[in-house]
């Protein structure tokens, strides 16, 4: 048995940008520790209810002290849950399965899939050999160990509470926590380990405002800091993907450039008009036209129906040259991986760095397109935090401020092209020359820095470099408990010895 890992529990709140984020560092565990994914949704909560249940009660277990302490408090919060969620928090089938997997020996020999909540974006649970880089076995069959992994704020409790009290679930197994993202109220300090976007943890507190980051867990939680968001884009499975898309839509024009452009939506720092959707897409889809180019374009479930009203009349304005037009509000079906395999040049809104981070994963170098700012008092008070954060007053940057440092990471890891405003956005795409500078690394397919399907490196991926670090992590942690429990059987056998002499002595 690799890794001192025998089972992989994925928690799920519903929320599909949290899924692929689970899923994809799954996928990854899954395929180097060659154990199983079993995926369950957790109960959802509004109102009070949820107040209490997810932000107030979760810290009465998560910073008891003693293992028993901590045992007992998250049974009696999952108790507590379970009475107001009116259901088992473990499906009866999902704990049979787990129970079945672990008394059959492990995960060598099993082969199965994640089973999800959604008909899209299923992946393969993969032998370890030719995915992930294996790390050695240890010596011995370690303890087995249950990791418990969820995304968000609404999830996070479940997946710490299950974990504290997997024995009861499981005799002589023991659970372990990782949270994706930085939980509000929680925080991760409580979690085993964290795999966090550098844009979630800066400003977020845990327990008494410290961050329990030590990245060698020695002062709190396991953490991986990641550039953008991990997510569940394979590259492997790509061309798969890009040949049910041109399947399913053929482009007009075969071997006319292929553009996909992710258009997110409306949150609490951005949004996405029918004007801009008119004035800023209606400027890329005449450049589109003109460089005879064939357009695959989706939204998200964020995108406001006025802005889907002003897209839809657009691509029917631009018919030939839209041959996708997926609305997520719609057609469930999943087109991203798709889009990313097909596509040469690939568009996306500021707004999701969900979609963004799949893009870059993909191999793309992404083209960004800015939206408008919202106004509102919170807006105001971020900026008023922005400025004291680059005075050097010890706060972390608030709102668009964040994203706009992860965007310049990027830039300068050459995995994103951006432009400073919509407006230059619009000017750009609606100028004719394009034989030099920026236009021309934009738009030229013949241009170098046009991402061809066989220049993709795939170097870039989140999810496959923070499963290898949980791992290593976690074996190396079972290895030291195997030394100190050698150390410890070789200091009883010392004292038994001298003990045995000193009575021969008399």
């Amino acid at each position: 048995m690799r890794h001192a890992l025998d089972a992989i529990v994925l928690l799920s709140d519903g929320i599909r940008g949290h899924l692929h984020q689970s899923r994809g560092v799954a996928h990854w565990l899954s395929g180097a520790a060659g154990v199983p994914v079993f995926e369950m949704e957790v109960p959802r909560f509004s109102g009070v209810r949820r107040l209490w249940i997810l932000k107030i009660a979760p810290h009465f277990f998560a910073w008891r002290r003693t293992p028993e302490a901590r045992r007992k408090s998250a049974c009696a919060w999952l108790h507590l849950a379970g009475r107001f969620a009116e259901r088992d928090l473990f499906p009866a089938e999902l704990l049979e399965a787990v129970r079945r997997h672990l008394k059959e020996g492990g995960g060598e020999s099993f082969l199965g899939a994640i089973a999800p909540n959604e008909d899209e974006n299923k992946m393969d649970v993969k032998d370890g050999d030719g995915v992930v880089t294996s790390l050695p076995p240890p010596a011995e069959r370690p303890v087995k160990r249950i990791l418990f992994l969820s995304a968000g704020s609404a999830a996070a409790p479940f997946c710490l509470a299950l974990a504290r009290s997997c024995e009861g679930f499981f005799p002589g197994v023991e659970g372990v926590s990782c949270t994706l993202m930085t939980p509000s109220g929680l925080g991760i300090a409580p979690f085993d380990a964290a795999l966090v976007p550098e844009h979630d943890l800066s400003g977020v507190p845990t327990r008494f405002g410290a961050r329990g980051n030590a990245p060698e867990g020695k002062h709190g939680p396991f953490l991986c800091v990641t550039l953008g968001a991990p997510n569940a884009i394979v590259p492997e499975n790509l061309e798969t993907a890009s040949e049910e898309l041109l399947r399913r839509f053929p482009p007009s024009v075969p071997e006319s450039p292929r553009w996909g452009i992710l258009l997110g939506g409306d949150d609490g720092n951005y949004r996405v008009s029918a004007s801009w959707v008119r004035d800023t897409l209606g400027a890329l889809f005449e450049r589109a036209r003109r460089e005879n180019a064939t357009l695959y374009v989706t939204t998200s479930r964020r995108t406001s129906p006025e802005a889907e009203n002003a897209l839809t009349q657009l691509a029917e304005a631009y018919a030939p040259t839209v041959s996708m037009l997926l609305l997520a509000s719609k057609d469930p079906w999943n087109p991203v991986p798709g889009m990313l395999g097909a596509a040469q040049r690939v568009f996306c809104t500021e707004d999701s760095v969900s979609m963004v981070s799949e893009a870059v994963t993909a191999g793309h170098r992404v083209v960004l397109l800015r939206v408008e700012r919202r106004k509102s008092l919170v807006a105001f008070l971020n900026g008023l935090r922005n400025l004291l954060a680059r005075a050097g007053w010890g706060v972390s940057l608030a709102g668009p401020a964040r994203f706009d440092a992860l965007f310049r990471r990027m830039e300068e890891a050459k995995l994103l092209m951006v432009f400073p405003s919509a407006t230059d956005a619009r000017e750009a795409f609606w100028r004719a020359d394009t034989s030099e500078g920026r236009l021309r690394t934009t738009f030229c397919p013949e241009c170098k820095e046009f991402t061809s399907k066989e220049e993709r490196s795939g170097d870039f991926n989140e999810a496959r470099r923070a499963a290898e670090l949980l791992l290593a992590y976690l074996a190396g942690k079972e290895e030291k408990r195997r030394l100190l429990s050698c150390d410890a059987s070789r200091g009883v056998h010392t004292a038994f010895s001298s003990a045995f002499r000193r009575r021969s002595d008399l």
